[in-house]
């Protein structure tokens, strides 16, 4: 229970606590809240719903896996290539935010500005261990969840003589509507661990009562070390928060802790950039048949193509990821659950819901795709 628990807690928390507080600062602390609440409930749905279909199916797979079950060949191709296509978008977000925490770092070690280099290191370590298939750092899960531990008392022992301001958390603000989409878009993803629901279920015997438990016990902790690490962050920060938080803390911590939270950051950046890139790689070589020089190349070359573009906005990309990436795959999780719901075990259920929910969910997560698209790019 325990390891399925860290495998859960170490997958989901990753780049997107680090720009909760600005979300904060964005839409105000009760927004902020709310909008937590209903991404975590929409999150807790479909990975249900993708546990149960899990149970329901005798071999092991993951979303595009069950996809080529249960729908079309070309409804697994989409599906493929969407979980593909979010997996890059993924490893270009970890680039921008690792590769800041390396700036960051190198600032302080060298008392220059560094602006490309940080990205550049961060993408070429990740580059040589994903070609030579050294994947042991990126399965740490008990290390990266005491680094979290460690990391949220450090920042809160630290910061006693700042916190706290309540006037910095705004409590009447009025956020425009995009910010409002973006928003929810980022918590969506910052809650995201479909990818790994699979194993967890296998890890847990696809036992349902072991699998809703794990469930509640890891989303409340989730739960919790977000809002604790969004308020204690921007409570110290106020108007100085920046999109990347624990940047911001350098106006009040002294150098040593700042070196010891980059470094964190980089690492926990790190450990998910190998997974997702290992996952990337594996599905252009194995699903796609590609040999491993062009998989490498294709898996790699993309992100760090992005990036040289100019693609460097990691609160907009990543609210991107959750509000029509994520929100797909969402929508196909809900399709799988239909396809399986009438062969289940009334005694090994993860989730109930009657058809009409069912679809009333559907209906949800097709208007937030094209919500997301409309507000996040035409409306100011």
């Amino acid at each position: 229970m325990f390891k399925a628990f860290l495998l859960l807690v170490g997958t989901v928390i990753g780049a997107g606590v680090f720009g909760l507080p600005f979300l904060i600062y964005k839409v105000g602390l009760q927004l902020f809240i709310f909008l937590s609440l209903i991404a975590l409930g929409l999150v807790l749905i479909i990975h249900k719903a993708i546990a149960q279909v899990t149970i329901a199916t005798a071999e092991k797979h993951r979303l595009p896996g069950f996809a080529k079950i249960y729908f079309s060949p070309k409804v697994f191709k989409w599906v493929l290539f969407e979980n593909f296509t979010g997996m890059e978008l993924a490893l270009l977000v970890y680039i921008i935010l690792g590769g800041s925490f390396l700036n960051e770092v190198l600032t302080l070690w060298f008392q220059r500005e560094f602006t490309t280099l940080g990205p550049l290191l961060f993408f070429a370590l990740g580059a040589v261990l994903i070609y030579f298939k050294i994947s042991t750092i990126s399965k740490a899960e008990l290390l990266g969840f005491l680094l979290f531990l460690f990391s949220l008392g450090l920042i809160f022992s630290q910061s006693f003589p700042y916190f706290f301001d309540i006037s910095n958390f705004n409590l009447e603000f009025e956020p425009s509507l995009r910010w409002k989409i973006l928003a929810l878009g980022f918590l969506l993803s910052s809650f995201w661990g479909l990818n790994i629901v699979p194993e967890v279920t296998e890890l847990l015997d696809k036992n349902s009562k072991k699998v809703k438990r794990i469930f509640w016990i890891s989303y409340s902790f989730i739960f919790l070390y977000y809002l604790i690490f969004a308020i204690l962050v921007y409570g110290i920060s106020g108007p100085l928060i920046i999109s990347n938080a624990l940047s911001s803390l350098k106006y009040f911590f002294e150098d040593w802790v700042l070196s010891y939270l980059y470094l964190f950051g980089f690492f926990a950046c790190f450990t998910s950039f190998l997974t997702i890139g290992f996952t990337a790689f594996r599905v252009l070589n194995l699903d796609l048949k590609l040999n491993s020089n062009q998989s490498f190349l294709i898996a790699l070359g993309l992100p760090l193509a992005f990036y040289l573009l100019g693609l460097r906005d990691f609160i907009y990309l990543f609210s991107f990821l959750g509000g029509f990436f994520l929100t797909i795959e969402g929508f196909v999780a809900l399709l799988l659950y239909l396809k399986v719901k009438s062969k289940l075990d009334p005694n090994n259920l993860v989730l109930a819901l009657p058809n009409f929910m069912i679809y009333f969910l559907i209906v949800l997560f097709l208007s937030l795709i094209f919500s997301f698209l409309i507000f996040s790019i035409y409306v100011s």
